[in-house]
């Protein structure tokens, strides 16, 4: 189902979706041109990655399993969009791409992201493909979380990087993007490991029984 009658999202999350929504918002108003190619680089990683990939990974937990498998889906093709438009720019600029030497830290971690990603999210697809159930998701799971949530977070640094490049003479600017995922990944738990048990297939401690 896309939703679950259950799927009440928190405060939090609620709060964390308005705030992601006008970060990307911003950052879009601020880079997109339809007269530059390059500007539906950034526009792509917003709308794509930004948007929809970071909320997939924030409700991954709710009972929305193909709402999250094709947000998961549009964001990867966002991802390879971005991609390919960064490689026409850099053709035609007679640029480093990320996979050389001389590439940027921008350059190469937006490359290995764009490499990671749609693995993930394909492993995530056919090990716990949309209506499992959620008795047989908890180890995979688990782990599909951990390592999406680690994605996202490299992904919001190097995102800052590029903005860093775009904006760095102007402090509001350069300072309001970084600041909203920040922001987004505080609400919306990015910092919350699973539990040892959990990551390795293993039953929960047992509490030791209380001593009268």
């Amino acid at each position: 189902v896309f939703f679950s009658s259950d799927m009440a999202l928190s405060a939090n999350l609620v709060v964390a979706f308005a705030v992601l929504a006008a970060t990307c918002g911003f950052g879009i108003f601020k880079v997109y041109n339809p007269e530059q190619l390059f500007s539906f680089h950034p526009t792509l990683v917003f709308v794509g990655f930004l948007l929809m990939g970071s909320a997939a990974v924030a409700m991954a937990s709710y009972r929305a399993h193909y709402l999250h498998a094709i947000l998961n889906a549009l964001a990867v093709l966002s991802i390879l969009g971005s991609v390919i438009v960064m490689y026409q720019v850099k053709e035609q600029g007679g640029r480093a791409h990320w996979w050389t030497s001389s590439a940027s830290w921008h350059a190469l971690g937006g490359g290995v992201l764009a490499c990671l990603y749609p693995l993930v999210a394909l492993g995530s697809a056919l090990t716990i493909p949309p209506g499992t159930p959620a008795t047989a998701v908890v180890v995979p799971g688990a782990q599909h979380r951990a390592f999406a949530r680690i994605l996202v977070l490299m992904g919001f640094v190097t995102v800052s990087t590029g903005w860093y490049k775009l904006f760095q003479n102007d402090t509001p600017v350069l300072a309001a993007v970084p600041a909203g995922l920040l922001l987004f990944a505080v609400l919306g738990r990015f910092f919350t490991v699973p539990k040892l048990h959990q990551l390795a297939g293993k039953p929960a401690p047992r509490a030791a029984p209380k001593k009268d």
